[in-house]
């Protein structure tokens, strides 16, 4: 069987694939590099997760009969709305980005929250 001889002499066909194995590496790093990762668009792929940790974290806030009302006003924020909400620090700070919204005119105040709707 006859082997098949590179056409330019002095190169060998192992350091051509040497080099194409350099190119696609660093052409996958540069992919690598450019990609970053979004808040907004993980907000937006575990909305369910991010407004179930908001309700259970202050569920001792939310009267009973409210806690559906507010996992519905808080899916339907927007992602970076809903971001905002699950960093607020106090229950204040989620019925604020709730009434920037408009969407907290319909929970009611209790003791605790007085304040934060008038």
């Amino acid at each position: 069987m006859r082997q098949i001889e590179p056409k330019c002499p002095g190169r060998s066909w192992k350091a051509g694939r040497g080099a194409l194995a350099v190119l696609l590496l660093s052409a996958s790093s540069v992919y690598a590099q450019s990609y970053k990762a979004d808040a907004l668009l993980s907000v937006e792929m575990s909305r369910s997760a991010v407004v179930e940790k908001i309700t259970s974290a202050w569920q001792k806030e939310i009267p009973a009969a409210q806690a559906q009302g507010l996992k519905a006003k808080l899916s339907a924020l927007r992602a970076d709305q809903l971001l905002a909400a699950s960093l607020s620090g106090t229950f204040d700070g989620v019925l604020e980005v709730l009434s920037a919204n408009g969407a907290v005119a319909t929970l009611h105040a209790t003791p605790s929250l007085g304040s934060a709707n008038s």
